[in-house]
């Protein structure tokens, strides 16, 4: 999974040259730092996770590296921490792949928080609703949208699985509204399949009514990363129409934090949540 990938890799050789420049293991390096693991150390030299700028600051003090060498691995570790990635990037080798890459980062989480205000996730999602959203937000025109229906769908399972981890959606409701065609039926199996999905042990789903209190601070969808491995700070989430940001600085993490604790005080519960999309979808069917 692409977080801020470039600059990832690069701020993991420069501190991986500094280190090596100073005579250092990676063991001894993270025994200076105190608390950490080699482990994480050779994550971070390696690009695998993202890290905060504090962490960054820590590796620099333990190996003593100042003056314009320093001040130039901060900067990498700036951008590394709050980046944008095209989808052009992001969908190099086909949408098909990028399915592969979330389901990859979705296995290293602890625990997942999703509001997306505009449509339903792309775990909870049909075939026929996967079919028409992948196609309607094919913006670098790739052509490999069936393979990546069957990936979505793929990657589905790790919902039903045990170590899946905890997933909680917030569901605006002009997303439950919505419907990429005109089909009353396939909005209507939508529905359905939200519902069934909310019923798993892993998931928690509840419904944010467009004129609920708090519901104007949903500027946006984005998704908050918990990480099983304690190495992975919290990472945000947002995509936009060019592309994905990745956000990992505490202060800016803390702030989406906060904006999805007041927008789940807004919402209904999940018990009250399921009824009003059952009530929404009996509705299509007398239309």
């Amino acid at each position: 999974m692409t977080l801020g990938r470039g600059a990832l890799r690069k701020l993991g050789i420069q501190l991986r040259e500094a280190r090596e420049s100073t005579g250092l293991s990676g063991r001894a390096l993270a025994a200076r730092l105190g608390n950490w693991s080699q482990a994480k150390v050779s994550r971070i030299e390696n690009g695998v996770v993202s890290s905060t700028v504090e962490d960054i600051e820590a590796m620099l003090d333990a190996l003593a590296i100042t003056g314009d060498r320093r001040e130039a691995i901060l900067a990498l570790a700036e951008e590394a921490s709050e980046s944008t990635v095209s989808w052009r990037v992001l969908h190099k080798g086909g949408i098909a792949r990028w399915q592969y890459e979330l389901d990859q980062l979705l296995r290293r989480a602890a625990q997942v928080r999703h509001f997306q205000p505009m449509l339903v996730p792309g775990l909870m999602q049909t075939a026929e609703y996967a079919r028409q959203v992948l196609d309607l937000t094919n913006w670098t025109g790739q052509k490999d949208v069936d393979a990546a229906v069957v990936a979505r769908l793929a990657r589905q399972q790790i919902l039903f699985e045990p170590t899946c981890p905890q997933y909680h959606y917030l569901l605006g409701e002009i997303g439950l509204r919505w419907r990429p065609s005109n089909s009353v039926a396939v909005h209507r199996a939508q529905l359905d399949r939200i519902v069934t999905v909310s019923a798993l042990p892993a998931v928690t789903m509840q419904v944010l009514q467009a004129d609920s209190p708090n519901a104007s601070l949903g500027l946006h969808g984005f998704r908050i990363y918990d990480f099983a491995d304690e190495a992975e700070p919290t990472v945000v989430f947002v995509e936009t129409i060019s592309g994905e940001i990745t956000i990992s600085e505490p202060d800016n993490v803390a702030t989406y934090i906060a904006t999805w604790n007041q927008l789940l005080k807004a919402a209904l519960s999940p018990e009250d949540s399921t009824t009003y999309v059952q009530q929404m979808a009996s509705k299509l069917i007398d239309q």
